[in-house]
């Protein structure tokens, strides 16, 4: 019985394939397929030039990202096209100093970030490291 089942099977699926095939060579049966996915909207030169101000005035890709409403990698890529080093910043001596002279003054760790241009994670991260 499990074999005429099974025979029956695959009967059944070469019919299917054949009439498949018979309605394709007739031209009656366009071949189903996914929609292509639509490009990639471009920048344009403003949006882009726009990026490269922002870049300048606040440094931080991810926030750019999120004004421009784009993936941070577009950002880090227009970037990267116009010249920009991207890299993330090394705290040197000159900085830490600052930071560290800045606290004793008594300023809190967001007044910090925001008067040296480092984030408040790396203002944290530079006084714990005494």
């Amino acid at each position: 019985m499990r074999v005429l089942h099974s025979y029956s099977n695959h009967v059944i699926a070469a019919q299917r394939l054949e009439r498949t095939i018979r309605s394709a060579e007739k031209g009656g049966r366009r071949p189903r397929t996914a929609p292509l996915p639509k490009p990639a909207k471009q920048k344009t030169i403003d949006e882009i030039e726009h990026m490269v101000n922002l870049w300048h005035q606040c440094g931080n890709i991810l926030e750019i990202a999120r004004t421009m409403k784009v993936h941070d990698s577009t950002v880090r890529n227009h970037l990267r096209d116009a010249g920009i080093d991207t890299t993330p910043r090394v705290l040197n001596d000159d900085d830490l100093a600052k930071i560290r002279q800045l606290k004793t003054d008594g300023h809190s760790y967001r007044q910090i970030a925001h008067k040296t241009g480092w984030s408040l994670s790396s203002v944290g991260k530079a006084l714990r490291t005494r």
